[in-house]
C-alpha cells in the first residue's frame, strides 16, 4: 500500500456463540473508523476498517482481534505487517568534520545525502543552484548516490546544493545547504582603466572587486616615471562593500607633453592599474588630432617611458 491513500481492510471471525466483537489495533493503540455486521445465522462476524497509512506506519503490525467475553480465553487475533510505500525523504548535510563558516578556495568539501525511502530509491541526483551536477573526476567532482565530493573547491562552486531521490512513488527533494567559499579579493574585469581629465579637474576613479567576505580596507598608490607614493586615505572612500572611489585632481604642468600619464594601483590581492591621462588642448580639433597621434605612437611604443609626442 502507498502512504496517504485510503484503503479498506476486511476481517472475519467464524464460529463464535454469541457472535464475537471485532476490534482493530495498531500496536497498543485501538483504531476507530470501522464497521461490523453479523451473518444471518450468527456464525460469522464481519468488520471493515478504513485506514489511510502514513510513512510512519511502515513496518508496524495491524491486528484484527475477535472477542467473546462469555467464554474462557475467548480472544482470537490475527496481524499483518504493513508494507507502506512512500516518496523518499532526504536529509542533506555538509561533511561532519567541516566548518561551514571556514571554507576557502582549494579546500576539499563533501556532502552527505541520507535517503529514507520504501521501496529503495533507484536514482539520486545532485544539484548546484538547481543545475544537475555531473560526475567529473578529472575536475575533482565525484558523485555517488549518497555522497558528493568537491576536490579543490573554487569560488564558482559556492551556492545552494540539494539532492533528489526517486522511487516508484515519486521524487523527493532534500533541504538546501548553502556552501560559502571564501576567496581573496580580485578586481572585476571590464572596468574602465583609462580616464581623460584636464588639469585642475577632479577625476572620480572607480575600482570594484569580487571577494568573500568583503574586503576590510582599500589602498591606492600613485606612480609615474618620476615618483611613487601611496594616496592618503582622505582621497578615497569605499562606495560599497566591494568597491572604492578615488578623487584626484592633477595640478602639475608639463611643458613638453600635452599628455601626462599616471598609474594608480588599487591594492587588494591582485592589483589593478588605472591610468589617468591629463590633457591640455587649445581646441576640440587640436585635441582630436593629438589623440590620433597619441594612439599611433602608443601602438609602436613598448613602454610609457619611450613615449614622446611633439605638438605644433
Amino acid at each position: 500500500m502507498s502512504a496517504d491513500r485510503k484503503y479498506e481492510i476486511e476481517c472475519q471471525a467464524i464460529g463464535s456463540r454469541p457472535p464475537s466483537k471485532i476490534t482493530w489495533w495498531m500496536g497498543n493503540m485501538e483504531l476507530l473508523g470501522h464497521s461490523q455486521k453479523v451473518s444471518e445465522d450468527g456464525n460469522v462476524s464481519f468488520s471493515v476498517l478504513s485506514i489511510t497509512p502514513t510513512r510512519a506506519d511502515h513496518g508496524k503490525a495491524l491486528s484484527c482481534r475477535a472477542t467473546n467475553e462469555l467464554v474462557r480465553n475467548g480472544i482470537r487475533e490475527t496481524a499483518m505487517k504493513l508494507n507502506v510505500f512512500f516518496i523518499p525523504t532526504l536529509q542533506l548535510d555538509l561533511g561532519s568534520n567541516l566548518n561551514p563558516e571556514d571554507i576557502e578556495e582549494g579546500d576539499d568539501v563533501y556532502f552527505e545525502c541520507k535517503v529514507h525511502a520504501n521501496p529503495a530509491a533507484y536514482k539520486v541526483v545532485w544539484k548546484h543552484n538547481n543545475q544537475i551536477i555531473q560526475h567529473n573526476q578529472r575536475a575533482g567532482v565525484i558523485v555517488s548516490s549518497g555522497d558528493l565530493a568537491l576536490q579543490g573547491v573554487t569560488r564558482h562552486q559556492a551556492g545552494n546544493y540539494t539532492c533528489t531521490a526517486s522511487n516508484v512513488e515519486g521524487d523527493g527533494d532534500s533541504n538546501i545547504v548553502e556552501l560559502k567559499v571564501m576567496y581573496k579579493p580580485i578586481c572585476r574585469p571590464d572596468q574602465k582603466k583609462i580616464y581623460g581629465v584636464a588639469r585642475n579637474e577632479a577625476a572620480e576613479i572607480l575600482c570594484e572587486v569580487d571577494a568573500f567576505p568583503p574586503p576590510e580596507n582599500f589602498k591606492w598608490s600613485f606612480n609615474n616615471t618620476a615618483e611613487t607614493f601611496d594616496m592618503p586615505q582622505s582621497g578615497f572612500r569605499a562606495h560599497s562593500a566591494q568597491g572604492s572611489t578615488l578623487t584626484y585632481t592633477p595640478v602639475k604642468r608639463q611643458l613638453t607633453f600635452n599628455y601626462l600619464f599616471f598609474t594608480f594601483t588599487f591594492h587588494i590581492t591582485t592589483p589593478m592599474h588605472i591610468r589617468l591621462m591629463i590633457i591640455a588642448f587649445r581646441s576640440v580639433i587640436c585635441f582630436c588630432i593629438n589623440l590620433l597621434l597619441y594612439a599611433c605612437v602608443r601602438m609602436r611604443a613598448n613602454r610609457l617611458s619611450e613615449l614622446k609626442t611633439v605638438f605644433y
